[in-house]
């Protein structure tokens, strides 16, 4: 009998969310060859152009309004505020997602279900506080925090990030202790081994596209081309692409949108360090491939959350825009103190890490099929 894992994120759109489930579907069907594996974005499901709408307002709301966003997700941070915030926008719709995720669960009618963003959490927990739901579920968080937003209650399963993450489920949320694996941010397979610490050319920096804008992104490489060499990630932003492909540096390596992993792999291990966004993926990825990290600018929300987790902890040093330009990062790097300082960090942050997430889920699928799922497969829509 083939088995079912159904993976849910949110969106259609690009993201850490959608990375996860990857990362988890390609590792089920590998280990498993009796399991089939699902990725379905839910706004999709409920209808693509509900998805559509509501992607392009989200990105419209942090690009036009960022004050407004960054409010707003402080309010769903805030305990005391969270519950007036999930009245006001999910309590008049919720009764319409909740049947959209009944529908889909009968129609695929998965095992298992896992979830690697805040709103179908949310909306499976409803369904299970109410007795209307029995499959067990995962949470799988892909940012250093969780937010008020995920369902948690009666979820099975949560992954978590870091230790800090494991005691706020426990202390503010009564979540079983045993319920809660402290795993890191689930990294494809791909991502392997230590990054070369001794590299044959000159200090080489990775440097995400999107983390800078256009003008500035020109600007800093214009300054700092000579001083080093630079590896650029545009993602899917073609104008900044054609924009540095047209100046031929010499030293400047520029990439359009990467998917594959193992290509993105190699890159870590021609470079250095890494300039990124504090998104929770790429964070983890330059963390296991011992890379240091920089950052600039956080976008409002989750961004920002993770960016004053990562300072805290010490893994990320935040440059201002003078800084980068003024050579700061090579001062960094050419500083073994400072540079054995933010490793020593990186390495006291994994190794809080409890169990390996693919270990965490090799465990729970063979416990959840062969001892709790047997009980109410056939059951579990009651």
């Amino acid at each position: 009998m083939v088995r079912k894992v159904l993976i849910l994120p949110i969106f259609q759109m690009p993201s850490g969310h959608h990375q996860v489930a990857d990362t988890v579907a390609d590792f089920i069907l590998e280990e498993f060859s009796d399991v089939s594996c699902r990725k379905q974005d839910f706004l999709t499901y409920c209808g693509p152009g509900l998805e559509t709408f509501i992607s392009k307002s989200y990105i419209k709301w942090i690009k036009y309004f960022p004050a407004s966003y960054h409010y707003f997700y402080n309010q769903s941070m805030d305990s005391s505020s969270s519950a007036k915030v999930e009245n006001t926008f999910f309590k008049p719709i919720g009764d319409y997602f909740e049947r959209k995720m009944l529908d889909m669960i009968a129609a695929e009618n998965p095992d298992i279900i896992v979830c690697t963003h805040s709103f179908p959490s949310n909306v499976l927990n409803r369904l299970k506080m109410k007795g209307l739901l029995q499959t067990p579920v995962i949470n799988i968080y892909t940012d250093f925090f969780i937010s008020n937003l995920w369902g948690k209650s009666d979820i099975d399963y949560h992954f978590v990030p870091n230790e800090e993450s494991k005691e706020f489920l426990a202390k503010r949320c009564n979540v079983p202790e045993n319920k809660v694996i402290t795993t890191g941010i689930p990294i494809h397979k791909a991502i392997s081994g230590k990054s070369p610490s001794q590299k044959e050319t000159r200090k080489r920096l990775l440097l995400a596209g999107g983390n800078i804008g256009l003008g500035n992104m020109e600007g800093f490489i214009s300054k700092i081309h000579n001083e080093m060499e630079l590896t650029v990630l545009c993602g899917k932003n073609e104008k900044l692409f054609k924009m540095l492909k047209s100046k031929n540096y010499s030293n400047v390596k520029v990439y359009s949108y990467i998917s594959s992993r193992e290509k993105m792999n190699e890159i870590y291990d021609e470079v250095d360090a890494v300039i990124t966004k504090p998104g929770g993926i790429t964070v983890s990825e330059a963390l296991a491939k011992g890379l240091p990290i920089f950052t600039v600018h956080a976008l409002p929300g989750q961004e920002r959350e993770n960016l004053e987790y990562l300072k805290k902890k010490g893994i990320i040093h935040q440059l201002s825009e003078e800084e980068l330009a003024g050579g700061k990062i090579l001062q960094i790097l050419e500083n073994e103190i400072t540079k054995t300082k933010l490793e020593k960090q990186a390495m006291r942050y994994l190794s809080e890490i409890e169990m390996p997430p693919e270990e965490a889920l090799r465990y729970i699928l063979n416990s959840s099929w062969k001892e709790t799922h047997q009980a109410v497969k056939g059951n579990s829509l009651r």
